[in-house]
């Protein structure tokens, strides 16, 4: 394997690791109202770090800002196994939160800058296939350390399970010294820095969204509805299931035929997303499927809506397919229309990341209020309804996306 592919992959496998082995944790930590903050906080701190992120990419290169951002999530880790006071774990879960977009955006862009199509989208399909079974993996185990530490009678039960997402990071700081610096192109740079300088505000922040326009919009929707929706229904799960007295192992379980549906997904996706006609089909056709997975749910819930268990896993496990196909196909396509604008891909990613942290951010604090209101069957219908609108609008975009290099059009799709 590439050293650049190598490095990528266990910086994915470090961060989804390290963020999922966090939740089958935090409703031990904190109280009921304060789980969903705790996670919402991380989201927005991915957001806020990823314009910064995308733009010291397009200018400094991929490989140095990785670096610093590996020691920004170290540093979230620690902080985090310091105390498990709530403004303690805040300033931690926000330190984690930048450092997963500057990690992922520098890692995306390495990967890019590198490998053309359709190697590049099988790379990516790879980093992600295999970085995301940190979400298998880790889950549980931070439920099974949080009750071994309480066993030893540590006094931060969370510490241990850090542990393997460091090692990890550390690793992949290594593998990176393997990894030959490429330094952004001089007349490309200066050409991004004077369109920079000769814009406003908003075009800098939102470049690839205020320069495509309504096509970025419809590829960040997607991404937002369904990583919105599984954070939801991860977040109002370990919620529910806390207040059912569930122990923290079974609750880290549920969030297992999730990483393994999303990991198997991430790598069919990459595969599939070899032409601008696939990649429009997964964005167009992977919500509809999520939506009427959704409703089918929710139709069967309502004959026994007593039980918890069996929503949350089929739900989670929708929301995570749906991630794993569509993930590739919106960074590969919003890279493609953003190079045609004159856009990096350090900017591309960050457009794609933006999306993504909106449905991170508001997602969980989302999924708890709707469960506290209602109940956590209404949130699946909520879910759905939103899945299937964000399809329409998608496909109302994409259809006519057409592939410059070789002339084929989206016009294929069947109507």
């Amino acid at each position: 394997m590439d050293a650049s592919v190598l490095a990528a992959t266990l910086l994915t496998l470090a961060g989804t690791f390290g963020q999922s082995c966090y939740v089958p944790l935090v409703p031990f930590l904190v109280s009921r109202s304060e789980v969903g903050l705790l996670l919402s906080a991380q989201g927005l701190a991915s957001c806020a770090a990823l314009v910064p992120a995308g733009l010291a990419v397009d200018h400094f290169g991929s490989k140095p800002v990785l670096q610093k951002g590996i020691w920004l999530f170290l540093c979230g880790f620690a902080v985090t196994s310091v105390s498990t006071g709530f403004a303690t774990q805040l300033l931690g879960r926000l330190g984690t939160g930048a450092a997963s977009s500057i990690v992922f955006n520098a890692a995306m862009s390495m990967v890019m800058e590198r490998f053309q199509a359709p190697l590049r989208e099988r790379h990516i399909g790879t980093v992600l296939g295999i970085g995301t079974l940190g979400s298998l993996a880790g889950a549980p185990f931070g439920g099974y350390t949080y009750e071994l530490s309480q066993q030893l009678g540590l006094k931060q039960p969370q510490v241990l399970a850090f542990l393997p997402a460091s090692l990890l990071m550390i690793i992949a700081y290594v593998a990176l010294h393997f990894v030959p610096h490429i330094a952004p192109d001089d007349k490309k740079k200066a050409l991004m820095d004077e369109v920079r300088k000769s814009t406003g505000f908003l075009n800098n922040f939102f470049g690839v969204y205020t320069n495509v326009g309504l096509r970025s919009f419809a590829i960040g929707s997607v991404l937002a509805c369904v990583f919105g929706a599984s954070n939801a229904f991860l977040c109002a799960g370990v919620v529910e299931m806390k207040a059912r007295d569930m122990s923290a192992t079974v609750i880290g379980t549920v969030a297992i035929p999730a990483g393994i549906l999303q990991t198997v997904m991430s790598y069919w996706g990459g595969k599939m997303a070899d032409t601008v006609v696939r990649q429009v089909a997964l964005l167009i056709y992977c919500p509809i499927a999520l939506g009427l997975g959704l409703f089918a749910l929710f139709a069967t819930s309502l004959l026994n809506p007593t039980y918890i268990v069996s929503p949350i896993v089929v739900s989670l496990g929708l929301a995570t397919a749906a991630i794993g196909a569509v993930d590739a196909a919106s960074i590969s396509l919003m890279a493609t229309l953003a190079s045609r604008k004159g856009r990096g891909y350090g900017e591309a990613v960050t457009a794609s990341e933006m999306a993504v942290t909106i449905g991170q951010a508001v997602g969980p604090a989302f999924g708890v209020f709707v469960a506290q209101l209602a109940d956590f069957n209404t949130l699946v219908l909520i879910c759905a309804t939103m899945a299937l609108l964000v399809s329409a609008g998608c496909a109302a975009c994409l259809r006519h996306v057409s592939d410059e290099s070789d002339g084929e059009s989206t016009n294929a799709l069947p109507s």
